[in-house]
């Protein structure tokens, strides 16, 4: 299985819709002059759902070596790859995985 054959599973599994596959964008993000993420977003349009028509997917390395996914819908505030990642940079931070 190809890794966007598993963001999309994924975003299947968690969010009960179609899903296809539309392009990705590279996102930087940086925090007082460190770089927190810098990697490659999937883009993928969502069908089924009540609200979003877009979701945004990557995986990556944590420090055990474990691989994980994200998948985020396109629902305000979160609009582009970049709020996307942001979200989920804080949500980890919150969750104290940061």
């Amino acid at each position: 299985m190809t890794e966007i054959e598993k963001l999309a599973e994924i975003l299947r599994d968690l969010h009960d819709v179609g899903v296809r596959h539309l392009g990705n964008a590279t996102v930087r993000e940086t925090f007082r002059e460190r770089v927190v993420w810098d990697g490659v977003v999937e883009i993928f349009a969502v069908m089924g759902h009540a609200t979003a028509t877009q979701a945004f997917a990557w995986s990556y390395e944590t420090d055990d070596g474990s691989r994980r996914y994200v998948a985020v819908l396109n629902i305000p505030p979160v609009t582009s790859p970049v709020e996307a990642v942001r979200a989920s940079i804080v949500a980890d931070s919150l969750a104290g995985r940061r």
